[in-house]
Parts: structure tokens; sequence; C-alpha cells
């Protein structure tokens, strides 16, 4: 089945995802859901899976850290790879919801 135009541009490509989420965390092998250029045994040691992570396309393609400054919330992000512009699109998309979602600007 197909999926209907409308509704593909709908379907999310990027999610910042929360610290200890089952996405990382339910698998002992990780290799999957990894891109294979960054693991490295520096990139293993660090263990992002424990970190909030960026989604893109299935894949973790970095972290992400959130802080609170007054009345706005600002988003730092730490790739693990240049990302193309879709891709910077969607991961930036993604923060915007979820600063929307906290009800702040960044």
């Amino acid at each position: 089945m197909a999926l209907d135009a409308s509704l593909a541009k709908k379907i999310q490509k990027s999610f910042l995802m929360p610290d200890y989420d089952e996405y990382g965390m339910g698998y002992i092998d990780r290799t999957a859901i990894f891109n294979p250029i960054k693991l490295t045994s520096e990139f293993r040691k660090k263990n992002p899976v424990f970190d909030r992570m960026i989604i893109v396309d299935g894949i973790i393609e970095g972290t992400w850290k959130r802080t609170i400054k007054g009345k706005s919330v600002v988003v730092e992000t730490c790739l693990f790879r240049e990302l193309n512009k879709a891709k910077s699109e969607a991961v930036k998309k993604s923060v915007n919801r979820f600063v929307k979602f906290t009800g702040s600007s960044e």
C-alpha cells in the first residue's frame, strides 16, 4: 500500500527523544540505530543512548540538551556528522516543535 502524498508530508522525519528512552535502551546491539560511520571506540565510550537523542529517519544522529533561561528554552544540538539539507531541516523542525511544546521561544 503506497502512502498518500499528503499523509507522507505529515510523517515526522526527526524526533527529539528523552534520555533513557526505550528506543536506544531497549537493544543490546544498537548498531542498527546508529550511523556506522561514527561507531568509533571513543564514540562507544560516551554511550550516547543515555543522553537525549536526535533521531532522523530512524537513526540516532546526535544528542541534544535543553537549558531554561528565564522564560525561554534554549535547545543545543550535537550532531555526530554533518547532515544534508533535508535532514538538517528535519532536525530544525523537531527543535521548533519542542520549543513550541514548552510554550517558550528560543
